[in-house]
């Protein structure tokens, strides 16, 4: 575990987009909060070759704002096209974030192989809202 906090992945972000051939960002196990995760998958979406992304267990959840949030990095997930794994594990996520996640534009990462939202705060309604993007991906296993 390191210690990144947000204003570290905002400059971490920063030095992502001047790599262009960058193609797996593993900053999980930090204390990037919302506002470092987003900034990192928000550089991750201007890198085109990006195909690993784990963000977990950065406490993004749980301050009554991830609901928005995942809506956000929805968004932006949805523009990283080659994008094979991404872990989300560990933030405390609720059904809202779910929700927002499933209708922010998920399925245009049809390349996306893996997904890992273990030890998340989801219950069966918030997994209900992701099952039908997450049949129309394909490359899932």
């Amino acid at each position: 575990r390191n210690l990144i906090e947000p204003a570290g992945a905002e400059a971490l972000a920063g030095v992502m987009s001047q790599c262009p051939r960058l193609s797996s960002i593993d900053v999980h196990m930090n204390l990037l909060g919302l506002r470092g995760v987003e900034a990192i998958v928000r550089a991750a979406r201007h890198t085109a070759q990006t195909q690993h992304l784990l963000v977990g267990w950065n406490d993004v959840g749980g301050d009554g704002r991830e609901d928005e949030a995942m809506a956000n990095l929805a968004a932006d997930l949805s523009k990283c096209t080659n994008l094979i794994s991404l872990d989300l594990a560990g933030n405390a996520l609720c059904d809202g974030g779910m929700l927002a996640l499933a209708t922010g534009g998920m399925q245009a990462c049809s390349s996306l192989q893996r997904l890992s939202m273990r030890e998340n705060e989801v219950w069966v309604s918030g997994l209900q809202h992701i099952t039908v993007p997450l049949r129309a991906m394909r490359a899932l296993t």
